[in-house]
């Protein structure tokens, strides 16, 4: 069986639980493999390589509010590390 077919097997049992929009999707009861639509790599790739996905831009802005509230522990040990550096000089 390969990798994803693997990983499909492993996750099918969130699909009971979660409504999945691929009416293309199911498993054949005699292998056991599962049967699913192609993703539109396009589209992927746009939104992987252009951020124009959904919630990029919330996505975006929490990175950029995360870097700039935690700026002081980027600070903190870059000093720790120029007095540790000088202390073996």
């Amino acid at each position: 069986m390969r990798p994803r077919q693997k990983f499909k097997s492993w996750n099918a049992w969130q699909a009971i639980v979660m409504v999945i929009p691929d009416p293309n999707l199911y498993q054949d009861p005699d292998d056991h493999v599962w049967h699913y639509t192609d993703p539109d790599w396009n589209w992927f790739n746009e939104v992987v390589h252009h951020n124009t996905g959904p919630m990029s831009q919330a996505r975006l802005a929490l990175r950029r509010q995360a870097h700039t509230e935690q700026r002081w522990v980027r600070e903190a040990a870059f000093q720790a590390g120029q007095v540790l550096q000088n202390q073996g000089a």
